[in-house]
């Protein structure tokens, strides 16, 4: 189970206020605050951060977005596929009703690939489209050569 590092700091930074006995209340606020660096650590570890440089400053990670477009208009940028999806579903849903099938066709395989909205089972696709976009964290002076 994992400590709950805020929680920790909070009743000893308390704790070290109440208490009438200096070197116990230098003890609790020693701990208090090793307990707020473990929850930075952990809020850090849980937003992705995948380390730190030699200057100690977080080493930013590449982040993958998703475009919803129809026929090369955007409709909109999004954190998860699941709602760039959905927004291209609702959509057309108000073309074609709830009753016909919907099915998301890769353009190719793999993961991190576009890929189109086509109704019915004789597969007509619809010019919705949603792409996996990567935004680099930082310039690659060699990726352009």
């Amino acid at each position: 189970m994992a400590t709950d590092h805020y929680g920790s700091a909070t009743r000893l930074i308390n704790s070290a206020r109440g208490n009438q006995f200096g070197e116990a209340a230098l003890v609790d606020a020693q701990l208090a605050q090793a307990h707020a660096t473990l929850a930075l650590v952990d809020t850090l570890r849980a937003a992705g951060e995948k380390g730190t440089r030699a200057s100690g400053e977080p080493t930013p990670s590449d982040l993958t977005i998703y475009r919803a477009e129809h026929e090369s208009i955007v409709m909109g940028l999004y954190q998860t596929r699941a709602q760039a999806r959905a927004h291209c579903e609702d959509l057309v849903r108000r073309e074609v009703g709830d009753s016909v099938f919907l099915g998301w066709v890769p353009d190719e395989s793999g993961d991190d690939v576009p890929e189109e909205l086509c109704t019915g089972y004789e597969i007509h696709c619809t010019g919705y489209v949603v792409t996996p976009l990567t935004v680099a964290a930082e310039y690659d002076r060699e990726a352009d050569e």
